[in-house]
């Protein structure tokens, strides 16, 4: 699970479908009778600047009219600054995890939390509860924080806050929480460079009851928090396969299962899941199904996750009067031994292989070439159209490219590659037909079915993982110097 870095940027984290106030995880589908045309150019303008401590590694999150304690309404955009400068570095960690509440008109700070404790960073964003009243954040205490929105108050009764990792000096929560099903589902992985004796983990936390499930890709059998001391129930002999990729804890809009994809580690499809899709029930404690390519073997070897990046769920499709449900899923490696280039690839989320359930290699309907052959570090954009055309994009430090998928009259669906840029960036962002793209120094715009760029917007600094929050006519972005700016679009 080697987190490579560019020179100049690296990638973040994003949801998988196209939504209405766009965040890696949790909010409403935004249906396709409400996108407007796409404008002939980007116009944009600053609304603020504000500064936080740096760095805020992920996206913000958006809640509308929120009522705060002095009764006035606002827009607020929440920020976890939790990785310092120097990407979790051990000789530099960020030794303070904070969350801003900022109000989105003027950015005017409205409230802030902080945690400290053993883990270095987290390279995590915060989510928003869907009834408006909570904020969920990562600290660096091992445990998820559970805020009131409006004052900050924090929640202390049923155990919160939450423990997610009794390891928080190997593990961090890399990718964003998601809220669904009545649930907070958070993921973990280790620290660049696979430092110390850590596992992936999924922990699902009751939102109504506070009880927790956990459900571990490696020692899958054991159903609790695994623990560094050998001898005991909770350890586990095996070790990495991280949920470190952008967009993890994805929910399946038909039947709310929810997805997981671990990075390096063993695989022998009875405990452990490394380099694997990982379907999960409501719950998050029992697995339905699983996806493994043929070559993991290779992959594990050569550092080449299939969990680099999160899932793109694609909406339904219809074939011969059946409802399909098709999944596309990147990473770093190649889609079989005697394959060259970073494979993007097509699958059945309802029959992952093809023989019902988990334990079983391959399964690929389709196998592509990620953008400019390079690996994927971000997570995917999937949009049905105003037309009905269903996509899904990528972007990397080579690229940025746009996949159509086809219906044929006979035979399986294909996705095809209309277009594609060679400019690279973080996780891209879909809001009004036009597709968002962060690299350092600036935001890229480009019309979604054609690729054509439409302008770009620029000021901003460095960004490593960063990438937008799009939320009605305005654009927030934060950057690794610990500017958060909003734009008028």
């Amino acid at each position: 699970m080697k987190q490579t870095l560019l020179p100049f940027l690296v990638l973040a984290l994003a949801g998988t479908f196209m939504w209405s106030i766009v965040h890696a995880d949790g909010p409403r589908p935004l249906h396709a009778h409400n996108l407007s045309g796409v404008p002939a150019t980007l116009s944009t303008h600053r609304l603020w600047t504000r500064t936080v401590q740096p760095s805020a590694d992920s996206a913000p999150a958006f809640l509308p009219h929120v009522r705060l304690p002095n009764g006035k309404r606002r827009d607020v955009v929440y920020i976890l600054a939790g990785n310092g400068r120097s990407n979790c570095d051990p000789s530099n960690p960020a030794r303070q995890g904070r969350t801003y509440a900022l109000d989105a008109r003027s950015g005017a700070t409205l409230w802030t939390r902080s945690t400290s404790g053993q883990s270095r960073c987290t390279t995590a964003g915060p989510t928003v509860d869907p009834n408006g009243r909570w904020v969920y954040s990562a600290g660096l205490d091992g445990r998820v924080h559970r805020y009131h929105a409006a004052s900050g108050n924090e929640y202390r009764r049923h155990g919160w806050p939450k423990r997610v990792t009794l390891m928080p000096d190997v593990e961090k929560m890399s990718s964003t929480p998601t809220v669904g099903n009545g649930r907070l589902y958070v993921t973990t992985s280790g620290f660049n460079g696979d430092q110390g004796h850590y596992q992936g983990h999924v922990v699902t936390i009751n939102l109504r009851t506070g009880k927790t499930t956990v459900f571990n890709t490696l020692c899958s059998h054991i159903r609790q928090l695994l623990g560094p001391t050998q001898g005991r129930r909770n350890y586990c002999a095996s070790e990495r396969s991280g949920l470190f990729g952008r967009g993890q804890g994805v929910i399946d809009p038909v039947t709310h299962s929810v997805y997981i994809v671990s990075g390096n580690g063993r695989w022998n499809g009875r405990t452990n899941w490394g380099d694997s899709i990982l379907k999960l029930d409501t719950t998050g404690g029992r697995l339905t199904d699983a996806f493994t390519p043929t070559n993991q073997s290779s992959l594990d070897d050569g550092d080449l996750d299939l969990g680099s990046t999160g899932p793109a769920l694609l909406p339904s499709v219809n074939q011969n009067g059946h409802q399909l449900h098709l999944l596309v899923q990147g990473g770093k490696g190649p889609a079989c031994d005697s394959c060259s280039g970073v494979a993007v690839r097509l699958l059945n989320r309802d029959n992952f292989s093809g023989r019902k359930g988990p334990g079983h290699l391959g399964g690929d309907i389709q196998d592509l070439q990620a953008p400019v052959s390079c690996e994927i570090l971000t997570a995917p954009v999937a949009w049905k159209s105003p037309t009905g055309r269903i996509w899904v994009f990528y972007a990397n430090s080579c690229g940025v490219a746009g996949y159509r998928l086809y219906s044929p009259s006979r035979g399986k669906f294909r996705l095809a590659r209309p277009w594609e840029a060679h400019v690279g960036g973080t996780t891209p962002v879909l809001h009004h037909g036009v597709l968002y793209v962060a690299r350092s120094r600036e935001i890229r715009a480009y019309k979604a079915t054609t690729g054509q760029f439409l302008g770009r917007i620029s000021g901003i600094g460095g960004v490593h993982w960063e990438y937008p929050l799009v939320a009605g006519n305005r654009l927030f972005m934060t950057d690794q110097s610990g500017h958060v700016f909003a734009f008028l679009l």
